[in-house]
């Protein structure tokens, strides 16, 4: 499968999943919304495009009607951050469990979060490299993303819960292929030395890469999905 967009070219990378957790029924210090009517959802910055659209066709329904949203949307270790330091939040999607469990030891959400037959993953994905038009350094896979030359754009993982999911996926892509964990340590600093530029989110990443940024960028693929400029083949 590829995704073509008016400046990029997509393809996801078989094999490599990124989980994203989701909360309800979490309480700040503030309590969450104080309306009854309106819900605070707190969520890290890829899921926005998507989650926006979920949240207005909700409205149209019956069990909608009335009900408002608040949002807030970043980087998912920032998030996570931001709730325990006050943000209200009814509802937080965040998309490392490390993060949620920052939340439980605040006592901020339920020791039990991941009880469900779920276990608290609500939707799973590949990681995805987006490339310039026309490819023209020729990044096939992830070996080439380590070549001389070649500019990565990928989150910072000291923020982004998507930053995480793209280091292990790319150390994951050596064990993968029956490499060992010394050739993935070497291959990961190659990957690493070729960074570019580290934004802040996932979507901070997208946005540097389609402003120009950089040759390619791992991505979570739910971007891929949600609704662009050009077509999907």
């Amino acid at each position: 499968m590829s995704i073509t967009w008016k400046t990029a070219a997509v393809r996801p990378l078989v094999g490599v999943v990124a989980g994203l957790v989701a909360l309800t029924g979490c309480a700040t210090a503030g309590g969450g919304s104080s309306k009854s009517d309106e819900v605070s959802v707190v969520g890290f910055s890829i899921l926005k495009t998507a989650n926006e659209q979920l949240l207005k066709d909700f409205q149209k329904t019956d069990a909608g009607k009335g009900v408002t949203f608040k949002t807030s949307y970043g980087a998912s270790g920032d998030q996570s951050r931001a709730v325990i330091a006050g943000l209200d939040a009814d509802e937080v999607h965040l998309s490392l469990e490390p993060d949620v469990t920052k939340l439980v030891d605040e006592k901020l959400v339920a020791d039990d979060w991941k009880s469900g037959p779920n276990k608290g993953v609500v939707t799973q994905s590949v990681v995805a490299i987006v490339v310039r038009k026309g490819n023209p350094k020729g990044i096939k896979g992830w070996d080439d993303l380590v070549k001389p030359g070649v500019k990565i754009v990928t989150p910072n993982p000291g923020s982004s819960g998507s930053a995480k999911w793209n280091i292990l996926a790319a150390y994951g892509h050596v064990l993968a292929n029956g490499g060992s964990e010394a050739e993935a340590q070497a291959y990961l600093e190659k990957f690493l030395a070729n960074v570019a530029a580290f934004p802040g989110s996932g979507k901070d990443a997208t946005t540097a890469f389609e402003g120009g940024t950089g040759d390619a960028g791992p991505i979570d693929d739910k971007l891929s999905r949600a609704p662009r400029r050009g077509r999907h083949t």
